[in-house]
Order: structure tokens, then C-alpha cells, then sequence
């Protein structure tokens, strides 16, 4: 097929030949005449030494090129559809005429701190230290599975998770991993004959799809065992019911779910709940106790004040409830958007850009009005590698120590971002000079915090690895690429690339060296690249 039909604003028409030597769908044929092409996104974003290079620059600014760039256009053009949601979502709030709103936005303020309260108090109550030793054989529990209630069951057994599985869920967690995750309950559900029961994993507390809770009166239903963790327990009955010491029969399953049904005859009103501190004794356990007990007096308070409410008892009150709910959401949503649209409206990345300043001022690159320093005209050389800790390393006189070689295998650490198993044993003088880079990394690092600027330390940290250093060195030294590739399980096509990456980095550092006045960094850094490329690193195509 060919490649344009017609040219842009000077052909309205064009024609396309599509010359086809195999059988194809319909549905395939029109995707590719009439099909979408793929969204273009930019994929801008700031460095260090584009920063300093435009500041070097005058009559331009970072912040111009920024309000100039494919990706400030791409938001700005979203603006139109902001504004446009944003008034009809006004149009729709608008619409809303409720009677006695203060008192209702008062109502429902209260009853919002009211359900914050009330998962507060049940996170206190399923903390392991203090519900653990109620969950015993035959215990009726409530059990609310990521908001899919599935009633009452009845506990068969509870136990800890076991330690790989725990290992591996606190390594996924980002924050601190919540205690009620720590123990799983296996419960006996009322399920759905549609659900697969086959498809639940064994054990697992992720729910399968088609898994779903039956009606208490459904015929289409049977009582099955689930895996869950305390996060899951939405109430503790304070009865138990008899449990057969064989489940493995549908009609001894069903059994326990009849004693479910009798106790709920014999209390209509709704089972009777474990008192968290008659029955629990939810006192001194956890550092939460104090918290429970000034949470139970907030509740107090706040139901007093919603039975002194006006409209407490009112008949209109539901209705009137549900009309402000609908109209608080749709005010909400209007906030985000207008959120959203004064961050698209404002120049992509400016918070970002006016950190990166107050880093290069902290570290000396410029002065206090942007004028760039000495530190920053050497920055401005290095593209290849980490500018800020390369720049802190040559100004320190970390390389003056090193002989060619060396330079070339310690600044390998800056073009590696590949993975190995394999992890060198260093000799002491590389070892030392690692450790320098980590230093200043580690100093680049509390600087870039200080100025407010994100920045996670592990993976910057992760950037400097070693798996190569001695592969470079050897390779400087002369050693055959074949030698060098049973050195390392890395790939042979990726230590080509390294070692390029690596030369055109060692360009660069002795071209920095120029703009220091160093001379003798300079031919140290000269010879250094000049044993790297060598062999087959020089050699223009591979099949060559």
C-alpha cells in the first residue's frame, strides 16, 4: 500500500493501491484503510544539562522552551474540553433547588464523620491482638469481601500467613502493610451456584470474578469455603453454631448454613455483636485503645447532634438526603476539573523547573540570578552520563588516583543500566573509587530533597552499577572481546553497546576537562577512550 495519497494542503484527493497476494478478512481490509493511526504523545522532559544550556543562552529562558514544547501544546488543548465539562456541570448543579440546604449539608457532614468513625472503630476491633482469640470454630462472622457482602458465614479455622507469602506481599506493599493482613480466616460462605469454586485458588484472599453471594431464601446456592483476612470482617456475632467435623458433602455444608437461619429466627432484630469492651476487653492491648475510646465519645457527641438536627424524623429527610448526595458529588467532580484545568493551563513542569534551579544553586552550577558557574559550563559537556555526580567527581579530583583503565571501568558505572546476576568482586583502588560515586550520589541526593524535589534514593542509587567494571578493565587492558564476554552472563550485543555509550562518555569528560584547565585529566581521559575503541567496538556494522 503506498505510503501518502495526496500531499497535505495541496491535494484534496488522493489515491491509495493496496495490492493483495492473500486471503484477508473484511474487518481487516477497512482497519487498515480507515483505521486510527497511533496517538502521538511527546515524551519531553527537563535534564540537568538542558537547564544550564539554556541558561547559557540569551534571550531564551527554560521556561519559554517549556510553554513552547509539543507537550504544554498537547495539554493546552484539553483546555477547551475542561471548560466545557466544567459548565455543564455547573448547568446541573444548578438545577438542584433543595429546601433547608444548610441543614441538610449539616446533616450530611455529620453523617460522613459518622462512617469515617465507624471504620476507624472496626479497624481497632479486627486488629489480630484483639479479635484473634474470638475467631474460634463455628463463630458467625459478617463478612464484607472489597465492598461485595456476602452475609454471614461461620468460621472454620484461623491461622498466620505463612512467611513467603508475607515476604512477597510486604516487598509489593508502597506503604506500611496494615496488621489485619497478617491473619486469614478460612469461613463458610453462602455462594452462588454460578460461582466456579474450582477457579478460587486454594488459600487465596484475591476473589475470583465469577465467585459471587447468593440470597439467604435462593435455592440456587450452597455453602463453600473462602479464604479471608481480618480486613474482610465486617461484624462478630457473639454466637456459634455446631460444626460437623466432615465438610466434604455438600448436604454437611448446608447443614451449618440451617443453623445460621435458626439462630436468625430466634433474633429478628439482627444477631446480637461482641461489645468491644464488655465482651472483647479492648483495653491496653494496642497503642489504638486511647484513639478507640476518644472515637466512641466523638460518636456519642455526633449522634447527639444529629437527633438535635431540625430535620431529624422529618418524612423528607431520605429524599432531601439523596438530592444533596447527587449534588455534593457533581460539585466534587466540578473541583477536580478545575483543579485539573489550572494545572493544564500553567506551563508543564514550572514546580519541577524552579526545584532543578534551586538545585544547581545549592551545588554551586549557578548563582543566585542564574548565571551559570564554572561547575555548570562543565555540566553542560556530559549528556551520556549522570551530569550533577560526575561533575561533583571531577571537580573533587576522585579520577586524579586512577590510571586510564580505570577511569574508563569506573565510569562504566554511568552508561550500565542492564541487569545481571552476577555481581564482581572489586579491587581495592575500584572499590574506593565506587565508593566516591556513591558519595556523591548520596550528597546530590540530600541536596535534591532539600530543595523539595522527588526523588527516590534506592532506584537513583541502582543507577551506579559495578557488573561491568571489570570487563572494562580487562578490555582496556587488551583482553580479547570473547575473553571478556565469558567474564559476565551479559549479552555480547549489550556489552558492544556499553562500551560504546562508555567512548562517547570518556568524550565528553575529556572535553569537560578542556573547560576545567586540567590537561592532565584531559590526556588521561583521551587515552582512556582510545582503548575502548578498539576491535569490534570501532567496527561500523556488526556483520562487517
Amino acid at each position: 500500500m503506498s505510503g501518502r495519497a495526496g500531499r497535505r494542503g495541496l491535494d484534496d484527493r488522493g489515491i491509495v493501491i493496496m495490492m493483495v497476494d492473500e486471503e484477508m478478512e473484511p474487518s481487516v481490509a477497512m482497519g487498515m484503510v480507515k483505521g486510527e493511526s497511533d496517538k502521538l504523545n511527546s515524551a519531553f522532559y527537563l535534564s540537568y544539562t538542558m537547564v544550564l544550556n539554556l541558561l547559557r543562552v540569551e534571550g531564551i529562558t527554560p521556561e519559554f522552551i517549556l510553554e513552547q514544547s509539543f507537550h504544554q501544546f498537547q495539554n493546552q488543548e484539553s483546555i477547551p474540553v475542561f471548560e466545557d465539562k466544567i459548565e455543564e456541570l455547573q448547568k446541573r448543579i444548578s438545577e438542584y433547588q433543595i429546601e433547608h440546604e444548610d441543614q441538610v449539608s449539616q446533616y450530611f457532614t455529620m453523617r460522613q464523620q459518622q462512617i469515617d468513625f465507624a471504620e476507624k472503630i472496626r479497624n481497632i476491633i479486627t486488629h489480630p491482638d484483639n479479635v484473634v482469640n474470638f475467631l474460634n470454630l463455628g463463630r458467625i462472622i459478617h463478612v464484607n469481601i472489597n465492598g461485595t457482602d456476602f452475609g454471614w458465614g461461620v468460621v472454620l479455622r484461623t491461622y498466620k500467613r505463612p512467611a513467603p507469602e508475607a515476604l512477597k506481599l510486604s516487598q509489593a506493599a508502597k506503604g506500611p502493610r496494615p496488621p489485619q493482613q497478617d491473619v486469614l480466616i478460612d469461613v463458610l460462605l453462602w455462594i452462588s451456584e454460578s460461582s466456579d469454586i474450582d477457579k478460587q485458588k486454594k488459600g487465596s484472599t484475591i476473589l475470583h470474578p465469577s465467585i459471587r453471594p447468593a440470597p439467604d431464601n435462593s435455592t440456587k446456592a450452597t455453602m463453600e469455603t473462602l479464604t479471608i483476612t481480618l480486613e474482610s470482617l465486617y461484624e462478630i456475632c457473639s454466637l456459634c453454631v455446631f460444626v460437623p467435623k466432615e465438610l466434604t458433602s455438600r448436604p454437611q455444608r448446608n447443614s451449618v448454613k440451617k443453623s445460621i437461619d435458626e439462630v436468625k429466627q430466634r433474633f429478628p432484630d439482627g444477631l446480637p455483636l461482641l461489645d468491644p469492651i464488655e465482651n472483647m476487653k479492648i483495653v491496653g492491648k494496642t497503642e489504638d485503645d486511647d484513639e478507640f475510646f476518644t472515637i466512641l465519645r466523638k460518636v456519642e457527641v455526633l449522634e447527639t447532634l444529629l437527633y438535635a438536627n431540625p430535620l431529624h424524623g422529618n418524612s423528607q429527610l431520605p429524599t432531601l438526603y439523596n438530592l444533596y448526595v447527587e449534588k455534593e458529588a457533581l460539585e466534587r467532580e466540578q473541583a477536580y476539573l478545575r483543579k485539573r484545568l489550572m494545572g493544564v493551563q500553567s506551563a508543564v513542569q514550572l514546580e519541577e523547573l524552579r526545584a532543578m534551579k534551586r538545585v544547581l544553586r545549592q551545588l554551586n552550577f549557578t548563582t543566585i540570578d542564574d548565571v551559570v558557574e564554572l561547575k555548570g559550563r562543565v555540566a553542560c559537556e556530559i549528556s551520556s552520563g549522570n551530569e550533577l555526580v560526575l561533575t561533583e567527581l571531577l571537580f573533587a579530583g576522585e579520577f586524579n588516583g586512577f590510571q586510564p583503565e580505570e577511569c574508563a571501568a569506573l565510569l562504566s558505572t554511568f552508561v550500565f543500566d542492564g541487569r545481571s546476576k552476577e555481581i564482581p568482586v572489586l579491587p581495592l583502588n575500584l572499590k574506593r573509587g565506587h565508593d566516591a560515586v556513591f558519595a556523591a550520589a548520596k550528597a546530590v541526593i540530600k541536596v535534591t530533597k532539600a530543595c523539595k524535589l522527588e526523588i527516590d534514593a534506592t532506584t537513583y542509587l541502582d543507577k551506579f552499577k559495578v557488573n561491568l567494571m571489570l570487563v572494562v578493565l580487562q578490555w582496556c587492558k587488551g583482553a580479547s572481546f570473547t575473553r571478556i564476554c565469558k567474564m559476565t552472563d551479559i549479552f555480547e550485543g549489550n556489552i558492544v553497546m556499553v562500551l560504546r555509550r562508555l567512548g562517547e562518555l570518556l568524550r565528553e569528560v575529556e572535553t569537560a576537562a578542556r573547560v576545567m584547565g586540567n590537561p592532565d585529566l584531559e590526556t588521561k581521559m583521551a587515552k582512556a577512550m582510545e582503548m575502548v575503541n578498539r576491535d569490534v567496538v570501532s567496527t561500523p556494522s556488526l556483520y562487517l
